[in-house]
């Protein structure tokens, strides 16, 4: 179902499918990077992207920081 990934492998998908949050991780300074919870949604897709994307920051050393949903956002839950 998912891709193959090994390091090289993240490496790979990280570079050609989000170029920006490479950048941010390969950076000397900040040593964290943040992910705002909005921009995932829930399926099994959408969690294998953000454990991608945390997967890559940690060897770099970087602290990943998920900010929460905001009220009214597509997929926050009603209160």
């Amino acid at each position: 179902m998912f891709p193959e990934t090994t390091d090289e492998k993240v490496i790979e998908l990280i570079t050609q499918e989000f170029p920006l949050w490479k950048i941010s991780c390969d950076r000397a300074a900040p040593n964290r990077v943040t992910l705002c919870q909005d921009a995932f949604g829930k399926s099994l897709e959408d969690s294998f992207v953000l454990h991608l994307a945390i997967r890559y920051a940690g060897p770099k050393g970087k602290t990943v920081v998920i900010k929460p949903q905001h009220r009214g956002a597509p997929n926050s839950p009603t209160v």
